[in-house]
């Protein structure tokens, strides 16, 4: 027994149904790649840090071998010719060492180009007393924000 109906079965997908599924995978799309780019960014200021911890270390253990901090021209040497050894420095910033007779900062620097171009925290500070900061006023950095030369914060925030 055959059904006169069966003979007009859809053999395929109508426009409309395509339309939806294609709005729906857009609507995704837009929710998603700005959360997982700035997933990516933070992982990346994190990675940074890190680096810059491993930099103080290497600068302190400098210090206790040669009695003075290591100067601004080490700094710019420091890939190159791989002063510190055992620092695996991000290629998305460029380090570099400020220091003076009785006090250092190390600098990270977002390279031109790269995923922490865009990044809300700018160059991230590490200071000898261990104190990490920011040179940003942009309000979505976790970190807290650096006057500049003084050292001095502006504004405290805890870390989300």
């Amino acid at each position: 027994m055959r059904l006169s109906f069966c003979r007009y079965l859809q053999h395929g997908v109508t426009l409309i149904e395509m339309m939806l599924v294609l709005a729906i995978i857009a609507t995704l799309a837009g929710v998603v790649i700005p959360s997982y780019t700035e997933y990516q960014q933070r992982q990346t200021r994190h990675a940074a840090t890190r680096h810059l911890i491993q930099l103080q270390a290497w600068v302190e253990q400098q210090f206790i071998t040669t009695k003075h901090y290591p100067s601004v021209s080490d700094a710019t040497d420091l890939e190159a010719k791989a002063l510190c050894a055992d620092c695996q420095l991000s290629p998305d910033y460029r380090f570099e060492i400020q220091s003076g007779e009785a006090t250092y900062k190390i600098l990270a620097h977002p390279r031109a180009n790269h995923s922490q171009t865009d990044d809300p925290c700018a160059t991230l500070v590490l200071y000898a007393n261990g104190l990490i900061t920011s040179t940003s006023s942009n309000a979505s950095c976790p970190l807290p924000q650096d006057r500049g030369k003084s050292g001095v914060l502006q504004t405290l925030k805890r870390p989300a």
